[in-house]
Parts: structure tokens; C-alpha cells; sequence
């Protein structure tokens, strides 16, 4: 099989290395790689977040209040620099054309040594009207007759890099022939879409002659982007379903109609799209090659229900399941939720975790090297080494962005080229186009309705001059019984960001409420800690659980009827609605109060959005609209590509065409051998790394 993975650099021989660039050296380097450019090709793809437009310059009297223009003026008099602590300004007059404008720069006192009185410069900055006079802060300026592009590029840095130095490192770059990223797409598809040749692109994202010249670059290089990612996709899962049998499996209308059974028989009825989301998995099961599925549905929506009739469909058909959940506490709700499903059944359940007595751990594995354990609940622990099955057929990963690819990996990695089916389940909604890359080539099944019956959860913004009364609201569901969750964005206070710490939280409400149990829990805890928090929280014991986003995924616990978000300002919508599911989950309604001081109206709006709709579909495209697609989850998801160019939501045709070329090309050409699909593959290589090859399992 080809690979595609890039070459290390590592010799200063090497003309490929970054630091065989003049001016850069070991320390410069080091800064580089924290900006992910460890090599001169990565300077060519770390592209200007936006540009600084020098075109056109205005003489004075056309200098208008509060406008950002470009205007070339003379030092009129020797900055003047006044110091107040640490804070000083830097002030002088310019002369632009007989007109006079007031320049100001704060805590930047060594300007006053760049600037010499009676020399020309090119100024841009805000320029204000105070009084008869007209004012600039902080601009920025070149000398006369400086080289400077008419679209000056502004990069990403970290702290020990400026921009001249990434400019000059780039225009660097591109003097090197030789190591000029050489094309990729084939001719005709960049004849049938209009776009610009890569060399070209690549020079014109970081220096631009004009607007028209930076729109070809874009244009050309988020095709590229999309292109490579989704042709890898299509690549590997192609080969996968190409090398992969799935285990042998006894299904059929007989086992199929046991499922049904034992469906009708729960004490509650499956909704519309439920039913046909069994069915798309049973359907998987009976297939030739190895099922690949995404199950979406909303918080609360029933997806548990749905994998556990596969889960009995494969054991009846043979084979063992695996039940794959990112904590203790998840882990041990789903074994309770599944055994109470299958009591009836003949289902052997257990329960693998990694703070099991050994005794009951060697139990364990040895019922499912032999067969004997039909299912088995748990968390890592099913993925180390010491994990051996007898035939397994069916791997469910719960919430599956909070696994990296590498560790589901291993799950369905066997002898033989056998792979087990595997479904995805996710209660956070992705946008189709989100999900085409984020998920590749999985099927997807939606659950697209709630149960019958399930309690509201009412959603209320506040502010914290409303504490007392959202105090009072606490008492009174305490006195009924009932608990609540108090979510902070923060474990410890900080210096730097006024924001409610959980830490900070949990001692003001234990002083509040002497009388009731107020625990904290945390990511940064032991998994045991948090595991007994939890567990005492689900026994009763504990009224009030000041938590940070731990507690978003999967916890089901009916007795939670409140939930208090501080700082609400500091999470996206997709989280808001994840955390709110928390609550309500019983036949009692459920209350989430939003507390938020924030005064940008962004954010206040996208927490009304949140107070009116609890459709977790419509708000996960709100959220992509509003936040961009950069960290939909909250947290990077492990191994997937990053897109430096295109937003995934605004970009809906593009990624059809995109799906409509690779499928084109991998239909005529699929070991992509062709002269003109050669360069694919180490395009993938060089662009992605090796790690791309495990997206797709």
C-alpha cells in the first residue's frame, strides 16, 4: 500500500530545514515550531490571518475622522517622550501637505529614536478630529522609498516573533527554487474550476499585487485544502473497505425479528426516526464490509436505545460488543442503563474500567477472550494490549471527539485484516458540511425527534446583580429534595481573567448554604475523586455540585432539576446546550440560569439564542455560523486537519464540488497513477503528515 507521509528534516545540511534560512537560528526556529512550521515548506502554508492595505495614500486635506487611511507626511518636530511609571507616550507633529496632524504612541517610548524630525514618512492608522485638530494613535509607519507591498501581510505570531521577521523569512522562502512546493491538482481539474496555478497562489497569499490577486490565491488554495483532505479521506477508506473483512456473524430474519421483539417489549415506544436508526444498524451488521456509522441525536434524544439493539443483535449473531465511554462515571451509567435493557435477554454485561480490584479485572478479561462476556462497558482500559476478544464484531465510542483516532485505533485493530462494525455516537450536532470532514466517509444515522414525555427545561439569562434571588431559587429546590450543578469556566481564580472560579464558587455557596453538602469537581482531579464526587452526587448526598464542563457529556441523573452557568459568555452554544441536558433529565422540569455581564453583543445574543430554541441542530449551525469551525468542541479534535483558509459552514458548495471531483477522479484513476494524479498522494503527505492516514480507521 502507498503511504503519503512527509520527510523529516532534521540535518543543517538539509536545504529543506528552516534554519538554512538566513536569519533564522536555533532559538528563531524553536518560535517557529510553536506557530507549527518546523520546515521552510510550512512557511509556505502559514498564510496572513489579514492584510494591512498601503495602496492608496490621500493627501492631508483629505484626511477624514475616523477613517483608517495611508497618508505620507514629515516630521514637523523631535518626538517628545513623557514617562508616568511604566507607562510613557510618545508624541510629535506631522506635516501631511500643509495640514497638521497630532501623533500619539503609549508605552512604546523607543519610537521616539525611530522617527528623526524633518525626514518623510508613509503613516496608517485612525485618523480623529479633536476640536480643529486631527489626530492619529499609535500608527504605524515606513520610511519614504521603503520596499512595501500595497497589501502588507500580518501574520500569527508568538511571543519572541514580530512580523518583520516572519516576512522576511517567507520572502526567504520563496527566493528557494528548489524548494517551491511543486503542483498537485490536476490540470483539468483547476481548468474546470478556474483556479490559479499553485506557485502563483502561493506567492500572492503572502504578497499580493492587489485585491484580484489575493481573491485567485484564496480561492485556489481553500480548493486545495478541501481537496486534499476530503481525496485522503476517500483514499483510505476506499483501501480500508478495499483490506478489511468484517467478523463472522450469523445475522439473519430470524435474529432480526428477536431485536424487534425485544423492542416492542420496553416499557416505552421508539419515536419515527429511532426505529429507522435500528434498522440502518442492523443493516450495517449484515453487510460485507465493516460498518463505519455516525448516530447523531439530540440530548436526551434515545441513542443508547438504538446501539443496544445492535449491541443484542450481534451477540445473537455470534459475536461480542465493546462499549467505549470517555469516563468512570459515563462508563458505569451506561452498564446500569444497559443491563436493565437486556435483564431479560441472556446478555452477559461487564463492566471494564481502570480502578477495577485486579480479582474482578481478571474476570473480566478472561470472560471475553472466551466468549462468555457478551458486551463489555468501559473506558481506556478496553484499548490496553491486556484486552483480548473472542470474536468481536461491534464497537460503540460514545461522545467519539473526546477519543483520539490513534487510541480507536487500537480498539478496532485485529488479526487478519478483520475489523469489527463500529458506530459513533454523538449528542453534539454537527452541520452536514462540519461532518463530512470532521467524520470523513462514515454513514450517518439522525435521531431527529424526542421521546414523548420528556420534561422542559426552561432557560433564563441573569446577570449577577440577580444572585439573591437565584439563591433563593437554589433553597427551594433544595427543600424539595431536588440537586443542582453550578458550572464554572474556570477550576482556580485568575489574575489575568476576572472570571467565577469553581474553586472560588464552591467556597461562597458552602458559606451560603452551611447546611447542605456543596462538592467541586474538575478535570484536573484523580479519576477516583472524581468518580466518588460523582457517585456521592448520584446517591443523594451531595446538594450542590460546582463543576467545570466535566460534567457535559452523557451524566444522567433525573434528581438534577438546576443548573447555574457562570460567566455563560465564556461557552459556545453547542456547550451551552450540552450542559443544560444535564437537567430535566427525570419527570420534573428543569431550569438553567445563564449568568453573564458581558456587554458584547455577540455573545448576548448567542445566549438568547440559546433562552429560545432547544433544537440542538439549529444551534450547532448557529454556533458554526457565529464561532467558526476552528474548535466546534471545545477541544481540537486529535488528529484532524487544520484548515487554515476555509470556514467549513460558509463554504457548503465548495465542499460539494470537492466531493464531486475526488469521487470523479478515485472512479477513473483509484490507485491515482495516472501523470496527472501522481502528485496527489505525497501532496497529502507533505501537507497533512503521516498522522492523516489514521482519520480514517
Amino acid at each position: 500500500m502507498r503511504t503519503f507521509a512527509r520527510k523529516p528534516v532534521s540535518s543543517l545540511t538539509d536545504p529543506g530545514a528552516l534554519i538554512s534560512l538566513k536569519g533564522i537560528s536555533d532559538k528563531r526556529a524553536s518560535l517557529f515550531a510553536k506557530l507549527g512550521v518546523e520546515r521552510v515548506f510550512d512557511l509556505f502554508f502559514l498564510y496572513p490571518r489579514l492584510y494591512e492595505d498601503w495602496s492608496e495614500t490621500v493627501s492631508g486635506a483629505d484626511l477624514l475622522d475616523g477613517e483608517v487611511q495611508v497618508f505620507q507626511a514629515m516630521v514637523a518636530r523631535t518626538p517628545s517622550v513623557s514617562r508616568y511609571g511604566k507607562r510613557s507616550t510618545v508624541r510629535t507633529e506631522l506635516l501631511a501637505d500643509q495640514v497638521t496632524v497630532r501623533a500619539i504612541w503609549f508605552n512604546q517610548p523607543w519610537l521616539a529614536d525611530a522617527l528623526a524630525a524633518g525626514e518623510t514618512y508613509l503613516f496608517r492608522g485612525l485618523i480623529l478630529r479633536k476640536g480643529t485638530r486631527l489626530e492619529i494613535n499609535s500608527p504605524q509607519f515606513y520610511r519614504v522609498g521603503s520596499e512595501l507591498p500595497p497589501l502588507l501581510p500580518i501574520y500569527p505570531l508568538t511571543a519572541g516573533l514580530k512580523q518583520t521577521v516572519v516576512r522576511e523569512a517567507v520572502k526567504a522562502a520563496m527566493a528557494e527554487q528548489a524548494l517551491l512546493p511543486l503542483e498537485c491538482l490536476p490540470k483539468s481539474i483547476r481548468l474546470k474550476r478556474h483556479l490559479a496555478e499553485r506557485t502563483f497562489a502561493l506567492a500572492a497569499i503572502h504578497f499580493p499585487a492587489d485585491r484580484h490577486a489575493l481573491m485567485l490565491a484564496r480561492d485556489r488554495l481553500k480548493y486545495e485544502e478541501l481537496f486534499l483532505a476530503k481525496l485522503a479521506l476517500s483514499y483510505m477508506t476506499k483501501r480500508r473497505l478495499e483490506a478489511a473483512v468484517p467478523p463472522p456473524l450469523d445475522t439473519g430474519g430470524e435474529k432480526r425479528r428477536q431485536v424487534h421483539a425485544w423492542l416492542s417489549a420496553l416499557p416505552f415506544g421508539l419515536t419515527r426516526t429511532q426505529k429507522r436508526s435500528v434498522d440502518e444498524l442492523l443493516d450495517g451488521l449484515d453487510g460485507r464490509v465493516p460498518m463505519h456509522r455516525l448516530l447523531q441525536g439530540d440530548v436526551g434524544s434515545g441513542k443508547t436505545v438504538v446501539a443496544a439493539a445492535a449491541v443484542l443483535y450481534a451477540k445473537l449473531a455470534g459475536g461480542q460488543s465493546a462499549f467505549l465511554a470517555p469516563t468512570a462515571v459515563l462508563a458505569a451509567q451506561h452498564y446500569r442503563t444497559l443491563n436493565a435493557l437486556f435483564a431479560k435477554t441472556g446478555m452477559n454485561t461487564a463492566l471494564l474500567t481502570g480502578h477495577m480490584p485486579a480479582k474482578e479485572r481478571r474476570k473480566v478479561l478472561a470472560g471475553l477472550a472466551d466468549g462468555s462476556v457478551d458486551c463489555v462497558v468501559g473506558t481506556h482500559a478496553i484499548l490496553e494490549p491486556t484486552v483480548t476478544f473472542s470474536n468481536l464484531a461491534f464497537a460503540v465510542t460514545d461522545e467519539q471527539h473526546r477519543f483520539g483516532v490513534l487510541q480507536r485505533q487500537r480498539l478496532l485493530k485485529t488479526a487478519d485484516d478483520v475489523r469489527p462494525h463500529l458506530l459513533v455516537m454523538s449528542a453534539t450536532p454537527i452541520p452536514r458540511t462540519l461532518a463530512l470532514i470532521v467524520y470523513g466517509d462514515l454513514d450517518v444515522s439522525v435521531i431527529s425527534e424526542m421521546p414523548p414525555g420528556r420534561a422542559e427545561i426552561k432557560t433564563y439569562p441573569a446577570r449577577s446583580a440577580d444572585r439573591p434571588r437565584i439563591e433563593t431559587i437554589m433553597a427551594e429546590t433544595m427543600a424539595r429534595g431536588e440537586q443542582i450543578y453550578v458550572v464554572c469556566p474556570l477550576i482556580d481564580q485568575s489574575e489575568l481573567i476576572d472570571l467565577k472560579a469553581a474553586s472560588q464558587v464552591q467556597a461562597l455557596l458552602q458559606a451560603r448554604f452551611p447546611d447542605r453538602t456543596v462538592a467541586l469537581l474538575h478535570g484536573s482531579q484523580r479519576p477516583s475523586e472524581k468518580d466518588r464526587t460523582m457517585l456521592a452526587f448520584a446517591a443523594g448526598d451531595v446538594d450542590i455540585l460546582v463543576s467545570t464542563t466535566v460534567i457535559e457529556v452523557g451524566i444522567d441523573h433525573p434528581n438534577a432539576t438546576m443548573m447555574v452557568v457562570e460567566n455563560a459568555e465564556r461557552f459556545g452554544l453547542a456547550q451551552l446546550h450540552q450542559l443544560r441536558g444535564r437537567v430535566g433529565r427525570g419527570d420534573r422540569p428543569g431550569l438553567c440560569i445563564l449568568i453573564s455581564d458581558t456587554q458584547d453583543q455577540d455573545a448576548k445574543r448567542r445566549l438568547l439564542t440559546l433562552c429560545k430554541n432547544r433544537d440542538g441542530f439549529a444551534l450547532a449551525e448557529a454556533d458554526l455560523l457565529q464561532r467558526g469551525p476552528g474548535d466546534f468542541f471545545g477541544t481540537r479534535q486529535h488528529g484532524l486537519p487544520e484548515f487554515r483558509l476555509v470556514n467549513l459552514y460558509e463554504e457548503k458548495d465548495l465542499i460539494d464540488q470537492v466531493s464531486a471531483d475526488v469521487a470523479d477522479i478515485l472512479k477513473d484513476d483509484p490507485e491515482l497513477l495516472s501523470a496527472e494524479n501522481r502528485r496527489l498522494l505525497p501532496a497529502i503527505g507533505e501537507r497533512f503528515g503521516d498522522h492523516f492516514m489514521h482519520l480514517v480507521l
